[in-house]
């Protein structure tokens, strides 16, 4: 019993709400095993076996999914351990391979597909922040998908599309390089227009490379800032944003500040 208070108080600090009940001990495998309560299991062929079988235990036993449910997570979780060479690369997971690998599945799948993956991505990331094995929350990273609930819906544009788009505007202006930056943000990210016109100057974390996103119903979400995304918006604000102004917001609107133009 000493043990399970250990694994509660070290859940509680990770900011876990659900605890697994002492009748149930034998779920948090992955904690007993790192303060030596359970020797550790025998290494089957595929390096993230052990890994996944944890995984699938906490989706039963913690989260209390169905099996199907389960099927579709776990499937996920080996999809997205194959594109690393062995667990221990897990540790140096970054925002920005996470964002890579989802726009690289959105290239194969269909948008019902692409939003299991999205959520058992999700789902698989907090698995792995929860049980210590990445150092920081990746959830956040994962990006998010355009609601379909609403109808109609314009047809989405395809990436020959949205680069003659980004083409169109004339980044030798102010309003070019606005319009640009706007632009980008929403093909990135997949950001709503709404989102955008809301995002303020103190919502880009430079140092950090992060982004603040003012969604709906006071939610924020903090997001990795690509290099190509923060460019253009460096660009907009240091040669384009009308000044002086007292609205923080980025895509402020006003006149051309003189000098805006370049050949």
């Amino acid at each position: 019993m000493a043990v399970y208070g250990e694994f509660r108080v070290a859940a509680v600090n990770r900011g876990r709400k659900t605890l697994t009940k002492p009748a149930r001990f034998g779920l948090p495998l992955s904690f007993l095993r790192s303060v030596s309560a359970i020797p550790p299991p025998a290494r089957s062929g595929e390096p993230f076996d052990v890994l996944l079988e944890d995984y699938a235990r906490y989706l039963v036993e913690e989260r209390g999914l169905s099996a199907k449910t389960v099927e579709i997570h776990l499937g996920t979780a080996r999809r997205f351990c194959s594109t690393m060479g062995s667990p221990d690369d897990l540790d140096a997971l970054s925002a920005a391979s996470v964002i890579s690998y989802v726009l690289g599945a959105r290239e194969a799948l269909r948008h019902g597909a692409l939003g299991h993956v999205v959520g058992g991505l999700r789902a698989f990331l907090r698995y792995l922040y929860l049980a210590g094995i990445t150092g920081s929350d990746l959830v956040p990273a994962v990006p998010k998908l355009a609601s379909r609930r609403s109808a109609p819906q314009a047809p989405a544009l395809g990436d020959a599309e949205v680069a003659r788009l980004l083409a169109r505007c004339d980044r030798r202006r102010g309003q070019g390089r606005r319009d640009y930056a706007m632009l980008i943000l929403m093909a990135r990210l997949g950001l709503r227009a709404g989102e955008v016109a809301a995002l303020e100057l103190d919502d880009i974390d430079w140092h950090h490379g992060e982004i603040l996103i003012r969604g709906k119903g006071n939610r924020h979400e903090r997001l990795p800032l690509p290099e190509e995304v923060g460019a253009a918006l460096a660009a907009y604000l240091c040669r384009g944003r009308p000044l002086p102004t007292e609205d923080s917001r980025v895509a402020s609107s006003g006149p051309e500040r003189p000098g805006a133009r370049s050949s």
